[in-house]
């Protein structure tokens, strides 16, 4: 599979994404991504389908040659792939079956994850729910880290997703973590959007307001 098909892999997650709510939006929802702001490629897979060690590649803490663990998680940098002895203890510790995503809950998630960012004051530039997982790019304000980003949308989303179909069994609908990909400049977010755009099969695709800048 190329490269857009390659998205972050971690391991399983204990229990659904709950995220401590904060203050609503208090100033008017961002029309585009402008200089004051930063960006992010946000990721997540749906539990059990894109786990550490998977051929197609993955993001997850990996110990390099020193013995260090290192996560290849920049923007444009390439993937760790095929850790077959990762990949089977990823799989022996899987708790529930793997999660597919349907359509009709690909098209909940857009909607909730429209609504997040119109809560938090960011600016969602695009979208792209796969069957499992999902691509957002995202900008928010500088001070506002990628992990806080990812975390919103999983846990809305999910809360969304419960609320018209059964939760699912053992350890929710993502897997733990996921990726948060800074995105260092406008150059670098024009090409997230155009690779989250680009997915094959998207159960739904969405692209966000303009990201030119005066």
């Amino acid at each position: 599979m190329g490269r857009q098909n390659e998205p972050n892999a971690t391991q399983p997650e204990p229990g659904g994404v709950s995220p401590r709510i904060g203050t609503h939006c208090e100033q008017p929802r961002p029309a585009c991504y402008d200089a004051a702001m930063r960006a992010w490629l946000v990721t997540s897979t749906a539990y059990g389908t894109w786990l550490l060690g998977d051929p197609r590649g993955f993001v997850g803490r990996i110990r390099d040659g020193s013995g260090r663990p290192e996560k290849n998680n920049a923007f444009g940098e390439p993937y760790d792939a095929d850790l077959p002895p990762l990949a089977r203890a990823s799989r022996a510790a899987l708790k529930s079956d793997p999660i597919k995503l349907t359509k009709a809950q690909a098209k909940v998630l857009l909607n909730q994850f429209r609504e997040t960012a119109q809560l938090r004051c960011w600016a969602l530039l695009a979208v792209a729910v796969m069957g499992n997982h999902f691509h957002a790019v995202v900008a928010a304000a500088d001070d506002v880290p990628g992990v806080r980003i990812l975390g919103d949308l999983k846990g809305y989303g999910s809360r969304a997703l419960n609320g018209q179909w059964p939760k699912p069994v053992g350890r929710g609908w993502w897997t733990r973590s996921g990726s948060a990909r800074p995105l260092r400049d406008l150059a670098a977010v024009e090409q997230a959007i155009e690779y989250v755009l680009r997915q094959e099969f998207p159960l739904v695709t969405w692209r966000g307001p303009s990201i030119e800048m005066d």
